[in-house]
């Protein structure tokens, strides 16, 4: 039995109902396996904002200038590290609990290469 849901912000004519029946594709294996970086050193890209800036934890939410400087810094690096793999990219944007402000980190889980 399925019970209807009004959503507001549904386009006209679909209409909510549940249990719904999940859409999916093959998963890649990169999604269906633990992320492994035990044993991996770890490189941090760190761009403190200006007080009146903003950012989410997702890269796409960061300010733009900020992505650029990150995007340059991330280049640089694999260009000196061509010996490093990266294993995983994890990306942070903390408050720090002393004045409020926020910074963006973009974190690089590298390994030798082999």
């Amino acid at each position: 039995m399925s019970e209807l849901i009004d959503d507001p912000t549904a386009p006209a004519g679909l209409t909510c109902a549940l249990p719904r029946r999940p859409e999916s594709t093959e998963l890649h294996p990169w999604e269906t396996k633990a992320l492994d970086i035990a044993g991996c050193d770890r490189t941090e890209i760190v761009v403190a904002l200006y007080e009146h800036e903003k950012a989410g934890t997702r890269f796409e939410t960061w300010p733009a200038a900020v992505r650029v400087l990150v995007e340059r810094e991330l280049e640089r690096w694999l260009a000196a590290n061509e010996t490093r793999a990266v294993r995983a990219v994890t990306a942070a944007a903390p408050k720090q609990k002393s004045d409020g402000r926020q910074a963006c980190i973009l974190v690089l889980h590298h390994s030798p290469k082999g």
